[in-house]
């Protein structure tokens, strides 16, 4: 029998070759019975899946012909299935019913009743089919309290299958009405009348899912008229806040349908929402203003109630309108130069318009540019003289703000390296020299006397920067205080004018923080510390504030500064960035720096500001026995 194994090999390797093409040579059963005779036999199949047509075709030699076939199969161990008993013919069909090894066996008898018969062998399998939900619903509109069915159904995916049902009435939760289980039919009875979403979902063996979703309307008559018992959720909305407006009514036939409408007068009314099935809208009514809200509902029969509500938009209520425009150049500039303006604005209630003018002297103002958005605009400065430039800022509530700036413009003007034969004398007298105060702390700068007609102005700079700012224009005063708003030095210098001709002195004038500030700041964090609160850290903004306030506190020792105005106006005249939190300690008489920490911290209020956790900054400003504390967060 080695001759039959080979045999069978080959066809195997035939097999994997051809895919769907299956060969048998000839085979023997048993040598003495049909020596020499031969079987032939091939097997083709339309495709490798159920489904298929196979076909088989056989041909006999070395017998004595003419030659019948019979033709089976089975499936994987199954039992033979005759496809064609002893015959002629040369070819049998069948279709291949599932999945498995088929093994084909082709007899070959010759007119001497010889019989030899020829195996091959193929293999089938089930084409996937994606899965699909094809599941049904007995009704879509049902009266409350009857029942509808859902019957589900799959095709494709790999079987079995499970199903599972759920429902949810619109804007509720989703409700189960059966986990997944293979119950391929329910009945369900939903709780009351609505707009539900039924849920069918199919399962495969491999886990995947198709689900599919019904609409389904439940209607309940009332006795009772219909009636709209809309709602709105405040009466009073700030602008541009959303009002929230709630459908709901009573009677009639459920469910209802819901449109929404708002009108400023009361006659043109414009749609928030046409009819839908949602209870709820909101609005960001356009103005200020009173309104009308009309909502409508609509039951299951068409039938429409409408109500009326009314409701007033109004402005914002926040912080001042404030306004932070800054201009180009102040300082001491030639005749026809041109000045850039920069609105801005914080506070009020936005978005903002702008206005810009200016005047020469006291002269009529001029426009520069009318109200709009424009931020910012230029004029140009012709004649010599001082000029006031006005920026005015307009909220969305018509509230306004101005601020205004000087430049003065000037013929352009002989330096003194340009008049160094002439007013060397002058020159000689303007000796440089150089200041050194604490950060916060006002010097006084005052101008050599040049005599009756002499005229005096005043610029500063930064010592890095290159150009100046105007402290003081000209005039005979020869004296100005000067508060230098960063620590570092700055240069300044002195114009003096005597017939037009000019010299100039400069000096330079340093500032900077003292020791007894940080000796203060690690006593409040040593204290902190004790309590398990986070450290402050110095804030050169607060610690000029402060120091104005430690000056201040010496002419009115209060919370109140000498202008009759809060101690925390002071943050917004300086610029100073903060969120909400600030707290102010002050203290006068104690002569130490440790004097006036055991002092504060002996105070119920001084040390809870000193510990408050909120508070990431602080300023210290020290003036003689006056002492402030100025925090923020």
């Amino acid at each position: 029998m080695s001759t039959v194994n080979k045999n069978k090999s080959l066809a195997a390797i035939i097999v994997m070759i051809l895919a769907i093409i299956f060969v048998c040579p000839a085979i023997s059963i048993p040598a003495d019975a049909a020596a020499g005779m031969k079987v032939n036999a091939t097997v083709t199949t339309t495709s490798s899946y159920v489904g298929a047509t196979a076909t088989i075709k056989a041909s006999a030699a070395n017998g004595t012909a003419p030659y019948q076939y019979k033709y089976m199969y089975k499936v994987n161990s199954g039992s033979w299935v005759i496809l064609k008993n002893f015959s002629t013919a040369t070819t049998a069909s069948f279709k291949v019913a599932s999945a498995g090894t088929y093994t084909v066996r082709v007899y070959a008898k010759d007119k001497l009743n010889k019989q030899i018969y020829c195996d091959v062998t193929f293999t089938s399998k089930e084409q996937y089919v994606a899965l699909s939900n094809s599941s049904t619903i007995s009704a879509t509109t049902v009266t409350l309290g009857k029942t509808f069915n859902i019957t589900a159904k799959a095709s494709g995916g790999t079987k079995p299958y499970t199903y599972a049902y759920y429902y949810k009435i619109q804007d509720g939760a989703q409700k189960t009405i059966k986990t997944y289980s293979t119950t391929s039919s329910v009945s369900v009875k939903l709780p009351s009348a609505g707009y539900y979403t039924v849920q069918c979902i199919v399962k495969d063996k491999a886990g995947k899912t198709v689900t599919k979703t019904f609409n389904v309307t439940v209607t309940s008559k009332s006795s009772a008229a219909l009636s709209n018992t809309s709602t709105v959720a405040a009466s009073s909305v700030n602008l541009g806040t959303a009002l929230k407006i709630t459908g709901k009514a009573t009677g009639g036939t459920a469910p209802y349908q819901y449109a929404y409408y708002y009108s400023a007068d009361g006659t043109n009314y414009t749609t928030i929402s046409g009819y839908t099935k949602t209870a709820t809208a909101s609005v960001k009514l356009p103005k200020v203003g009173t309104y009308k809200i009309k909502t409508i509902v609509k039951d299951h029969t068409g039938k429409t109630v409408t109500k009326i509500l009314t409701v007033t938009s109004k402005y914002v209520t926040g912080k001042t309108l404030t306004n932070t425009s800054t201009i180009s150049s102040t300082n001491l500039v030639d005749k026809g130069t041109t000045v850039t303006a920069k609105a801005s604005a914080s506070g009020g209630t936005q978005p903002y318009t702008y206005a810009y003018y200016y005047r020469l002297g006291s002269g009529a103002w001029k426009t520069i540019k009318t109200f709009s958005t424009t931020a910012s605009t230029s004029v140009k400065l012709t004649e010599k003289g001082v000029y006031t430039i006005k920026i005015t800022v307009k909220d969305f509530a018509g509230k306004t703000a101005d601020k205004m700036y000087s430049v003065t413009t000037v013929e352009k003007q002989t330096t003194a390296s340009d008049t160094k034969t002439t007013q060397q004398s002058s020159a000689a007298a303007n000796t440089n020299q150089n200041i050194s105060i604490n950060y916060g702390s006002a010097t006084k700068i005052t101008a050599d006397n040049a005599g009756s007609s002499a005229q005096y102005a005043v610029y500063y700079k930064k010592s890095t920067a290159s150009s100046w700012t105007m402290l003081k224009n000209y005039s005979t005063l020869r004296e100005v205080s000067f508060r230098p708003r960063e620590v570092g030095t700055y240069n300044v210098m002195i114009y003096t004018k005597v017939s037009n001709k000019v010299t100039t002195k400069t000096f330079n004038v340093t500032t900077s923080i003292p020791q007894s500030v940080y000796d203060e700041l690690k006593l409040i964090n040593a204290e902190r510390a004790k309590a398990g609160v986070a450290a402050v850290k110095l804030d050169t903004d607060l610690v000029y504030v402060a120091a104005i306030r430690a000056e201040e506190i010496e002419e009115k020792y209060s919370h109140t500064r000498p202008d009759g105005s809060s101690c925390f106006t002071i943050l917004d005249e300086y610029g100073v960035d903060y969120t909400s939190k600030v707290a102010e300690n002050i203290a006068w008489g104690y002569p130490t720096v440790q004097a006036v920490m055991t002092g504060w911290m002996n105070s119920s209020g001084h040390k809870t500001n000193i510990l408050n956790p909120k508070y990431t900054k602080v300023g210290i400003g020290i003036n003689g026995l006056n002492w402030t504390q100025m925090f923020s967060d």
